[in-house]
């Protein structure tokens, strides 16, 4: 039987006065399945190490340490190789150097260098040991993947330092180029979904294997610690727990205690509803903090995060503007940069209390002082997140004090802009929740003006950005909202059957999650027993009445939803207590 034979890298035999082992440098090629982007090719696994030149090698073998299954981005390099910006202890934005981050000299060289970068990746893909895939758009949106056999020979090769080293470069070569802070990149969220599966590979595969064998100093365990927790925000709740739980591990091992990573995994358990977190753990945010201006502006951001935990209960309201009353600069005549933007996120809190409690004239005036007044300090980007948030809560104080028209104009520009900058990239779910809660404000807005229709599609369409909330707290209300909008559409128009239909999905929503029943249920249990009023079944909209008014004694008249606090539950229970004689 006929055997197929395999080329192999072989020597031949040296002769007479030659040198010894003359390479003919035959690659072996050995077939390789597709992967999930869908490429099959025969990968040769030895395209030449002793032909490559230093700097080409160095970057090959760290390249191999990198998770090319999900794909290297090619900017994700480049930032490696460039200062990056974070927040100092005095509360500034500053410039923090590859070196700094203590990447080698040698790597930075190469990845700093857009020629000599350049030059090395094109001979690593003409080698064979580099796959570029090209992306919509080109440029810096490519990735490079390496076969597994050309990454074990990369890791493998005596011509490149230990193995540890290869991964303590990836390692921190990801942590320098992940973005730390939304008001630092302008694309922070964007770069943080792309970089996440390289943060996870570099953390999981190597973190571990390098303390154990103590090569990681303490600045870089630290790097390493405020850099997971800022991952935390760009995955799934398993990746969240065990990012901020590595992070307290680390931090809780540091020679020297680090108070401003502290408070940051303790802002971050807040924010995403963390059990197991006691009162002593504040304790250290009481007062405020002189230490640097930077932990005092980390402060106010627990703060910040622990008033809006109680915003939604009636009866922790005056918690929350206490606690928003805790929030102040350091010295009030030097205002460092970190700080300023905390005291305007607190104008923003203080002003959504105000329009929560139904002072809708009060939260006017101060929320439009802030976006007249509104600014970002020299050294940092604009925060489309803030933006949002502050345009629409301000849409729907306008819209509570019958001024939908100009709701309408403010969010839509917002809006036609969020859209322009998404149009051409696939990072729709960064932007879901702004969108939500301008198309919110926008669909109020048009119901108020009496464009039906179009609150009605806008309602409708909203489903595709709700599922982003999927696991939130905000999920079942934004549901819930989602389908009262609807239904009132339809109850506006007295198209009382299909009215019906989306009040008893809105309540099938509040009844499955009976620790989100609020004022929002109450409203849909008066409005059932008005459209069954309406229908002629007296009975059932007597039964519906009823929970309404027991289930208000509980919760009292709130405002979180536009327009439902006011005017529509009034003219409800009205018409309710003339016909059914209610008490």
């Amino acid at each position: 039987m006929t055997t197929r034979q395999t080329l192999r890298t072989h020597h031949s035999h040296p002769t007479p006065g030659s040198s010894e082992n003359v390479s003919f440098n035959l690659p072996v090629y050995s077939y390789t399945h597709g992967t999930q982007w869908g490429f099959n090719r025969l990968v040769p696994t030895h395209p030449g190490i002793s032909q490559m030149d230093k700097t080409t090698l160095i970057l090959a073998n760290t390249l191999a340490y990198l998770d090319s299954d999900a794909g290297i981005p090619r900017l994700l390099l480049m930032r490696a190789g460039c200062p990056q910006r974070r927040w100092n202890s005095d509360g500034e934005p500053e410039d923090v150097s590859p070196e700094e981050t203590t990447i080698a000299s040698d790597l930075v060289e190469v990845l700093s260098d857009a020629d000599r970068f350049r030059t090395a990746i094109d001979q690593l893909c003409f080698r064979g040991a580099l796959v570029r895939t090209m992306f919509p758009g080109g440029g810096d949106c490519d990735v490079y993947r390496m076969d597994a056999a050309t990454r074990a020979m990369y890791k493998q090769s005596s011509l490149v330092d230990p193995p540890q080293h290869g991964m303590l470069q990836a390692l921190l070569l990801v942590c320098h180029a992940f973005p730390v802070d939304v008001y630092l990149d302008p694309e922070f969220r964007e770069l943080g979904s792309a970089y996440l599966p390289q943060l996870q590979h570099v953390i999981t595969q190597h973190y571990d294997a390098l303390q154990n064998l103590g090569a990681l100093t303490n600045d870089m365990r630290k790097t390493v610690a405020y850099v997971l927790i800022h991952s935390s925000r760009f995955s799934s709740t398993a990746w969240r727990s065990e990012a901020l739980k590595r992070a307290e591990k680390i931090a809780s091992n540091l020679i020297t205690p680090d108070r401003c990573l502290d408070r940051m995994n303790l802002l971050q358990k807040i924010i995403q509803n963390h059990s197991g977190i006691s009162l002593g753990d504040y304790g250290d945010c009481d007062g405020f903090s002189h230490a640097s201006n930077k932990l005092n502006a980390l402060s106010g951001q627990v703060f910040l995060a622990r008033s809006n935990l109680h915003m939604r209960n009636e009866k922790d309201i005056d918690v929350a503007f206490a606690l928003l009353q805790q929030i102040r600069p350091i010295d009030t005549n030097h205002i460092s940069t970190m700080e300023e933007l905390i005291l305007q996120q607190k104008s923003l809190a203080w002003g959504r209390l105000l329009r929560f409690k139904g002072r809708f004239e009060d939260a006017r005036s101060l929320l439009e002082a802030v976006y007249d007044a509104r600014h970002y300090p020299e050294g940092v980007v604009s925060v489309g997140e803030s933006d949002c948030e502050l345009l629409s809560q301000l849409a729907e104080t306008y819209c509570e004090l019958g001024e939908p028209g100009k709701a309408e104009i403010l969010v839509s520009a917002r809006l036609e802009s969020v859209f322009e900058k998404i149009s051409n990239k696939n990072n729709l779910g960064q932007y879901k929740n702004d969108i939500l809660k301008l198309v919110f404000a926008q669909a109020e807005a048009a119901l108020q003006q009496g464009e039906y229709w179009r609150a009605f599609d806008l309602y409708r369409d909203m489903n595709r950005y709700i599922w982003s909330t999927r696991g939130r707290q905000s999920y079942v209300r934004a549901v819930c909202r989602m389908h009262m909008g609807l239904a009132r559409v339809q109850h506006l128009q007295g198209e009382w059957s299909f009215a019906l239909k989306y009040w008893e999905r809105a309540l099938r929503m509040y009844e499955k999650h009976s620790d989100s029943l609020d004022f929002g249920a109450v409203v849909t249990y008066a409005s059932i027993a008005y459209v069954k009023l309406r229908l002629n079944d007296m009975d059932g909209a007597r039964s519906f009445a009823v929970k309404a008014q027991e289930l208000f004694k509980i919760t009292g008249r709130q405002h979180w939803y536009t327009g439902l606090g006011t005017v529509w539950y009034d003219e409800m229970v009205s018409e309710l207590k003339d016909v059914l004689k209610l008490g």
